[in-house]
């Protein structure tokens, strides 16, 4: 009885907060389009772009462009605004600066681990073929 308590608590509470339409899952509180629209006009965004523009020395419509990624250039997970959640990363060339796309923290640390060294990224593939 108590599990079906819980799946009509989750139906019940299985739409947006603003504008009632169906969420993706049951631990968010607003849709994709409502939280993005949210994160905008909280200024979040603002401050995104300015630390972008910035430390990359790319222009604002450049840094909009790789902000309007919505998914990782390498593993392909959707990004979030959701700070808990998967995160948007600019992956740049160390050497250079010169901007190579968004990933995600997990997918951009890996390169930072690997040295952006794609020898030592393919000894590590042939490793894990053994």
């Amino acid at each position: 009885m108590c599990s079906q308590a819980f799946v009509d608590m989750r139906k019940r509470n299985n739409k947006c907060a603003d504008c009632g339409s169906i969420k993706k899952g049951a631990s968010q509180y607003y849709c994709r389009e409502c939280t993005n629209l949210k994160y905008k006009e909280s200024g979040h965004l603002k401050q995104w772009l300015s630390r972008v523009k910035y430390r990359y020395n790319i222009s604002e419509e450049e840094a909009i462009e790789l902000y309007d990624k919505n998914n990782c250039e390498i593993c392909q997970i959707e990004f979030s605004n959701d700070i808990s959640q998967k995160q948007r990363c600019v992956d740049h060339d160390h050497k250079t600066d010169e901007v190579r796309g968004v990933l995600c923290r997990n997918c951009n640390s890996a390169l930072g681990l690997f040295k952006d060294s794609a020898l030592i990224m393919n000894k590590a593939i042939k490793y894990l073929n053994r």
